[in-house]
């Protein structure tokens, strides 16, 4: 998967991209830090974004199960958000979080 050139489609067409088993979470903004918590990681943010260059652009790649629905947010210095990239929700416990799912889920 090529990270750069899933950050410009998510720009484009809403995040995060899913391709086959690999998906690319994208947020713009001015942060310090920023995770993705979700239902796949016991909503622990633990996941790091990383800053590409100076641009305020933060991106990760991770695989996941090619049948899952995955529920999450962005933690942006502390802020659980969801996801401005990812039009889709669904209510969960604490209210709204963005969802996405992968190729083969049923």
């Amino acid at each position: 998967m090529n990270s750069e050139k899933n950050i410009a489609r998510a720009f484009e067409s809403g995040a995060p991209i899913v391709e086959h088993n690999e998906v690319t979470f994208v947020y713009k903004g001015r942060a310090e830090n920023v995770y993705v918590a979700g239902d796949f990681n016991g909503w622990e943010p633990e996941d790091r974004m990383k800053p590409l260059g100076k641009d305020e652009v933060w991106y990760l790649t991770r695989k996941f199960p090619t049948d899952a629905r995955i529920d999450y947010k962005l933690v942006v210095d502390g802020n659980w958000i969801k996801d401005p990239l990812n039009r889709i929700a669904t209510l969960g416990g604490f209210g709204d979080n963005s969802t996405f799912i992968m190729p083969e889920y049923r």
